[in-house]
């Protein structure tokens, strides 16, 4: 394929973001007459990642029902705790990256107008007639739009100060230790290392889970502490076990990505995904957004209109003011987050992470957390980190 082979629309990236937004594209027939080429410099992406959502009814999604591993019904905040709270309506949801991958592919597999082209994109030319897209071998591929979830070539890369970094591992045990309808969210009953830091368990039958440590920070998790904590959480279920595979990961906690990275200079390039934004800086959470986000660029797609994505302001206030608090005084984050897990019904918490509470909600949820120490960061927020 050449430059002179002009394609309609260009991905860069099968990830998530990527994947949605080709799926949206296929679903919105917005493909009936044109092209999609997806590029992914991995061709045997795997199992690289998890994803966890929640959601108050059916997810309705067949390509998410086809791809969830395990849902749950009910949460505790500590591994040795012997009770839960039930989370309904709610439902909390674990994909691996493996199921979502090969699900979304064998829907798109189905369309003649997606291609996928597994190469790396290099570098990009802007010209008058599209985007020229040149890829690792030097192929030369000419999009009339493209939407990138990678920052090279089209960004400089970000410099972000502060991470939420994890280390997990799935771990199966000789007999039954779980109540598989349960999953443990944020126990902060490990040492904290003058951070933030937690565990969590998500159990996907009586005898296995993935048992995962995460730290807020500057500075990433270290890997040798996440293995002595997960052993020693392991050891506390008095029973058989072996390890069977393991996951890293390390997500931007900046609200700086949909400031400078929303949009490009080139209109015709437009990011998706972490590069825009997609994330929430203050949890990790983007799974459902950069489907929902996929929706709407979609829509822009028929009617030529792109709008950068913003949050909104309220929320974006919270969240800022959250990750001054965590930069400034990181071994106040247990205390943060216990009194709101602990002083709120985990559905308003779900709600509120989910920016769909009321004003009136969210006062609700402030009464719990120590008003103090929020009013005391209101005057050092910095809107840039």
């Amino acid at each position: 394929m050449t430059s002179n082979n002009k394609i309609d629309y260009g991905i860069v990236g099968a990830g998530a973001a990527g994947l949605w937004l080709a799926l949206e594209l296929d679903r919105g027939n917005c493909l009936t007459n044109r092209k999609l080429i997806i590029f992914e410099e991995n061709a045997q992406k795997g199992d690289d990642r998890t994803w966890c959502f929640w959601s108050p009814d059916d997810v309705g999604d067949s390509v998410i029902k086809n791809s969830v591993s395990h849902s749950w019904s009910r949460v505790s905040y500590s591994c040795s705790a012997k009770n839960s709270i039930s989370i309904s309506p709610y439902r909390y949801y674990y994909i691996r990256s493996s199921d979502f991958y090969e699900e979304a592919k064998r829907v798109l597999n189905k369309n003649p107008n997606i291609e996928f082209v597994y190469e790396s994109v290099e570098d990009y030319t802007s010209t008058d007639v599209g985007i020229e897209l040149k890829t690792g071998t030097g192929q030369k591929i000419m999009c009339e739009k493209v939407f990138t979830s990678a920052f090279k070539p089209f960004y400089s890369l970000p410099q972000i100060h502060f991470w939420q970094t994890f280390a997990g591992r799935r771990v199966k045990f000789e007999k039954e230790v779980f109540d598989n309808r349960c999953f443990t969210l944020m126990d902060f009953g490990i040492p904290q290392g003058g951070a933030t830091q937690f565990l969590y368990v998500l159990p996907t039958s009586k005898t296995e889970a993935l048992i995962e440590v995460t730290k807020f920070g500057k500075e990433d998790l270290d890997r040798e502490f996440a293995s002595q904590t997960i052993e020693k959480a392991v050891k506390t279920f008095d029973a058989g076990y072996r390890f069977i595979d393991e996951e890293t990961g390390k997500i931007p906690m900046s609200l700086k990505l949909e400031s400078e990275f929303s949009t490009h200079p080139d209109a015709r390039i437009i990011p998706i995904g972490t590069v825009s934004g997609a994330i929430k800086a203050t949890t990790g959470y983007g799974f459902l957004e950069m489907r929902n986000r996929a929706k709407v660029i979609a829509q822009g797609c028929i009617s030529g209109n792109f709008q950068p994505f913003r949050q909104s302001a309220r929320f974006k206030f919270y969240d800022q003011l959250l990750l001054t608090i965590l930069k400034e005084e990181p071994q106040r984050g247990k205390e943060v987050f216990t009194s709101l897990l602990y002083g709120t019904p985990p559905q308003k918490v779900f709600k509120f992470l989910s920016e769909k509470t009321s004003i009136f909600e969210d006062l609700h949820v402030f009464s719990s957390l120590p008003v103090t120490l929020f009013l005391k960061h209101l005057v050092k927020l910095n809107w840039n980190k």
